[in-house]
């Protein structure tokens, strides 16, 4: 437990999420200190305000169930990880077929290659 300057202290350094305080007992009052620019915040808030209002003895009016999902690929991670290493793969064909291009250019081939009987379709297909 922080005194209070402590606590003011290490949420404006945002290193906690929500500052609860309680006065006497848990009944009176509680008092919550946190930032509403942060989402984080206002899920910390609202998480720690619903266990101590359950601890109080609120009862919700319908029960409510939980089902997680686990299915492979589901995660944000899954489609950005697969996403990157095709446009990496994508960026490099391109760039590799650009400095081949130019790299003829340089060594002066392709002023060669329009010299021999092969049409330039040949070189690149349109």
């Amino acid at each position: 437990m922080f005194d209070e300057q402590e606590s003011r202290t290490l949420s404006a350094d945002g290193r906690v999420d929500v500052v609860v305080a309680v006065s006497g007992d848990a009944t009176q009052r509680i008092d919550y200190t946190w930032d509403p620019a942060r989402s984080e915040s206002a899920l910390a808030r609202d998480a720690a305000d619903a266990v101590l209002q359950h601890l109080a003895g609120r009862r919700d009016p319908v029960p409510a169930e939980d089902h997680k999902i686990d299915e492979p690929g589901g995660r944000y991670i899954d489609f950005l990880v697969p996403g990157l290493v095709g446009m990496g793969l994508m960026g490099g064909g391109l760039w590799g077929v650009g400095y081949a291009i130019v790299d003829m250019r340089i060594r002066k081939l392709l002023k060669r290659y329009l010299a021999t009987p092969m049409r330039r379709s040949h070189f690149w297909p349109r």
